[in-house]
């Protein structure tokens, strides 16, 4: 049986070994838009929100703008750990999957907070 540890170091290894070989071949069979309905279908919005703005946990970054090579983004959303649920290559195709990603790496990263006057102001005003 394969403990959490041996997982998490297994599934790490995985992922630099990704990022490392960096992204494979920008094939795009489909628009952004379709992209879009793959998010909705697949209901990536209810944790990760419409644009990817969202933290799905704590430990966890905005997918908007997402810098992971597809390689990487695929390896996060087959093997998640305790992350999320995993999502086959039976459930969700890989043709599917570069849509979605391609959705969400076209989308605009979220701003950092000293970049939002109101909510600035309104930690100030709390102090």
């Amino acid at each position: 049986m394969i403990n959490k540890q041996t997982s998490m170091k297994t599934f790490g290894a995985l992922l630099m070994v990704l990022i490392c070989v960096g992204p494979g071949p920008q094939l795009s069979a489909q628009s952004e838009e379709e992209g879009y309905q793959l998010w909705l279908k697949y209901q990536c919005d209810i944790c990760h929100y419409n644009q990817g703005h969202g933290k799905a946990s704590a430990t966890s970054n905005p997918l908007a703008g997402t810098l992971l090579p597809f390689e990487a983004f695929s390896a996060l959303t087959r093997y998640p750990g305790n992350r999320m649920l995993p999502y086959s290559e039976k459930e969700l195709s890989n043709e599917d999957l570069r849509a979605i990603w391609e959705y969400v790496r076209r989308q605009a990263p979220s701003p950092k907070l000293e970049d939002i006057p109101i909510l600035v102001e309104w930690l100030e005003a709390l102090e």
